[in-house]
C-alpha cells in the first residue's frame, strides 16, 4: 500500500511513535511518506491507500493546529486511522478525536483509533524502568495496529466524554494567556534562536531593539521551546513549577529492556496503567 502519516508532535513523543510506525509499515512492503502537520503545505496531496493522523492529547483534546490543518487539507475518498498519545489512561481521552472525525466523516472511511501511553512532561517524574516497560508495550500495540489497519471500526464516544472534552478546551485560551508569562533567563540564554526556529506556531520572535525573545498569543502550550532549550533558559509561566526538566531518551530507554514489576510501587499513578497493559496482552493473546 501507499501510506501517508500526518503527524504533529510537541516534544517529539508522537514523532517517536511515528518513526517506529513507519519502519513497521516498511517491513510489510508498504511505501510510506511522512508529513508534519505544522505546515499543511508539506503534504503532497497524492492518492494514498491509507492515511494515518497522529497527535499528542492536550487536556483531553487534539491540538488546535491538528484540527485546523486536517480541515485545510480537505482530504476525500481516503481510508484513515488515528494514533494518539497521552501521559495518562483517563477515559475522557477517548473523545479527543471527535472534531477530527467530524471533519473527516464526509467521503472518507474511518478504520480505527489507537491510544498510546507515553511518559509525562509535567506533574509526574517517571522512572526509566517503568518507561522501558511502557515502550515495550507500545511496540506490541504498534505491531497489532499495523496488522489490523484495514479492519473498519466504528467511532463511538458517549456524549458525556464529548462534553468533558469540550469543557477542557478552555486550556486553549489558557495557553495564550500563559504565554505572556513565559520568561527567558538572560544569564543562561546564548541567543541560539532554537526556540524561535522550533516553535510550531511561530509564536516566538526576536525583538532587535530590546535584544530579547518575545512570546505572542499563538502558544499551543506544547512546551517544546522549554524542553529543547540547550541552556534550560526558558520558564513556562504558570506551569514552570510542575514542568519536568528531564528530557527522556526514549530510544536508549527502550533498549534497556527492563522487567519491572511496577505493581509493587506505592504510587497509584503507576497502578493506573495496569488496564492498558492488560488490554495489550489480551490483543496479543487473541492474535496468537
Amino acid at each position: 500500500m501507499r501510506i501517508a502519516l500526518l503527524y504533529f508532535s510537541g516534544t517529539y513523543n508522537t514523532l517517536y511513535l511515528t518513526s517506529i510506525l513507519k519502519n513497521l509499515l516498511l517491513k510489510k512492503n508498504n511505501s510510506v511518506d511522512v508529513f508534519s502537520l505544522e505546515n499543511k503545505n508539506n503534504f503532497a496531496n497524492k492518492k494514498y491507500d491509507l492515511i494515518g493522523i497522529g497527535y499528542p492529547i492536550y487536556a483531553f483534546n487534539a491540538p488546535k493546529i491538528v484540527e485546523q490543518n486536517i480541515k485545510n487539507l480537505k482530504l476525500s475518498n481516503c481510508n484513515y486511522f488515528i494514533y494518539k498519545n497521552s501521559g495518562e489512561p483517563f477515559k475522557f481521552n477517548k473523545a479527543s478525536s471527535y472534531k477530527i472525525y467530524k471533519i473527516m466523516k464526509k467521503n472518507n472511511t474511518f478504520l480505527g483509533e489507537y491510544h498510546f501511553l507515553m511518559p509525562y512532561n509535567i506533574l509526574f517524574k517517571t522512572k526509566e524502568q517503568f518507561i522501558s516497560l511502557e515502550m515495550q508495550y507500545n511496540l506490541k500495540y504498534l505491531n497489532y495496529m499495523v496488522d489490523n489497519l484495514l479492519n473498519k471500526k466504528p467511532y463511538n464516544v458517549n456524549l458525556f466524554y464529548r462534553f468533558i472534552t469540550f469543557i477542557f478546551k478552555i486550556y486553549r485560551l489558557g495557553s495564550k494567556i500563559n504565554s505572556h508569562f513565559y520568561k527567558i533567563d538572560k544569564d543562561k540564554c546564548n541567543k541560539c534562536h532554537l526556540c524561535q526556529k522550533n516553535c510550531p506556531t511561530q509564536n516566538i520572535t526576536y525583538n532587535k531593539e530590546k535584544r530579547k525573545m518575545v512570546f505572542g498569543n499563538k502558544c499551543l502550550m506544547c512546551m517544546r521551546c522549554s524542553f529543547l532549550c540547550p541552556q534550560q533558559a526558558i520558564s513556562i509561566g504558570l506551569l514552570e513549577r510542575i514542568k519536568l526538566n528531564k528530557y527522556y531518551d526514549l530510544n536508549n530507554i527502550i533498549n534497556l529492556n527492563y522487567h519491572y514489576d511496577f505493581t509493587k510501587e506505592n504510587q497509584k499513578f503507576y497502578k493506573k496503567f495496569q488496564k492498558y497493559f492488560n488490554y495489550i496482552d489480551s490483543l496479543e493473546s487473541s492474535n496468537s
